[in-house]
């Protein structure tokens, strides 16, 4: 059995595109029993956050959805902040709360440092840094909620190939559960679209799927899932506390195979395939640039991490209509726009994962480490660049 989280990196599921939710939860380790209560608009019920004990796998999320301070005008030359992003972790009798903002003309391209804090129980911080970037301050609290054990939510599948096995609750401090699946074809599944619906209402949705190319879940073999219900604040003896509507329902609404069929979902389909396409067309840009970087008659100095930046940075976003040929013929129904809209998110969220793994040796002079990381990229990369050729060739 193969494990997966329900969120995987961002070149397999564009949560810009299928997020329904203000804020996007990414990671998760041991609770600790917290959650962080962020105000992200004055007003308006709080979100939560799971507040991880580990330093290495801290929690994770953004949100697209905030004020602008009345009167700020963008300085010239500067992106707007399309998002402010929240990083944090339980470390002994406190959480450490780190905020940044996510710049871009259109997508997500740049993350700038906002502000750091430590919260100890029921202590609030209002943000006030953020003004400084025209966003009106979001206010976090930290909570202790305790460990939770939830009823799951009952299953309703529109897929003929994927077999539930079963979901039970996973201890955590916000609702979680581990869902099992079976692909019960023989052909390699990439992608699985689920939502959770309460009546005739979305409520979240997301597409877990394989990571850089790889299938999600083979034919004939099981994978296991982490999915959750929303979560509400209600109001509580003068604040809030988060509480689980009722009438919750988990719908496995389609599936994609790697050979590019489907089940279910048109829309799902459109996006996946177009996410791919965008993948495969940046990796054909940055690999050349990370083989030459690697190559052993290659001086490190030549290509350090400033460099190879540079290098990257320099690249540009342009999509050849060329390349949109053969996904326009197979989705003629889907907004024309809106593909190319999911091929570039791709090709700019790719390009930033990189940049962001480069990051760490800004400041280092451990020319050992930063070669031994630039071969395992170049590695990585190219591989994930020939499985993607190689299914856009069998199609």
């Amino acid at each position: 059995m193969v494990s997966r989280n329900s969120v995987v990196p961002a070149c397999l599921i564009l949560f810009l595109l299928f997020a329904t939710t203000s804020a996007q939860q990414k990671t998760e380790s041991s609770p600790s029993d917290f959650v962080l209560e962020i105000v992200f608009v004055p007003g308006v019920p709080p979100a939560y956050q799971n507040v991880p004990r580990s330093e290495s796998t801290p929690g994770r999320a953004w949100y697209a959805r905030f004020n602008q301070v009345k009167g700020w005008q963008l300085p010239p030359g500067a992106d707007p902040v399309r998002a402010v992003n929240i990083v944090h972790f339980f470390r002994g009798e406190t959480a450490t709360i780190n905020v940044s903002v996510m710049r871009g003309k259109k997508f997500h391209d740049v993350e700038e440092m906002v502000a750091t804090n430590e919260l100890a129980e029921n202590q609030t911080w209002q943000v006030e840094a953020l003004k400084n970037f025209g966003v009106e301050p979001f206010v976090i609290r930290l909570v202790r909620v305790g460990s939770t054990l939830a009823e799951p939510p009952a299953i309703r599948n529109l897929t003929k190939s994927i077999e539930v096995v079963g979901i039970e609750p996973v201890i955590s401090t916000l609702p979680r559960f581990k869902l099992t699946l079976h692909n019960v074809s023989a052909k390699d599944i990439a992608a699985v679209k689920l939502e959770v619906r309460q009546g005739q209402k979305l409520l979240m949705e997301t597409t877990p799927g394989g990571i850089d190319g790889t299938p999600f879940v083979r034919g004939g073999e099981s994978v296991e899932v982490g999915v959750s219900p929303e979560v509400r604040a209600e109001p509580a003896a003068g604040n809030y506390k988060p509480t689980v509507p009722v009438g919750q329902e988990l719908l496995i609404k389609g599936l994609i195979f790697t050979d590019g069929s489907f089940e279910g979902d048109n829309e799902s389909a459109a996006v996946h395939e177009s996410w791919q396409l965008g993948c495969r067309i940046e990796l054909r840009r940055i690999v050349p640039l990370l083989t030459n970087a690697a190559s052993p008659g290659e001086s490190v100095s030549t290509f350090a991490p400033a460099n190879l930046r540079s290098q990257l940075e320099a690249l540009n976003f342009e999509v050849a209509d060329t390349d949109l040929g053969g996904l326009r013929a197979r989705f003629p129904a889907r907004n024309q726009d809106s593909l190319k809209s999911w091929v570039e998110g791709a090709m700019h969220s790719t390009r930033k994962d990189l940049l962001d793994e480069l990051k760490r040796f800004q400041t280092s002079s451990d020319i050992a480490r930063f070669r031994s990381w630039l071969i395992a990229a170049e590695e990585r990369y190219s591989n994930w660049l020939a499985r993607l050729d190689e299914k856009n060739s069998t199609r």
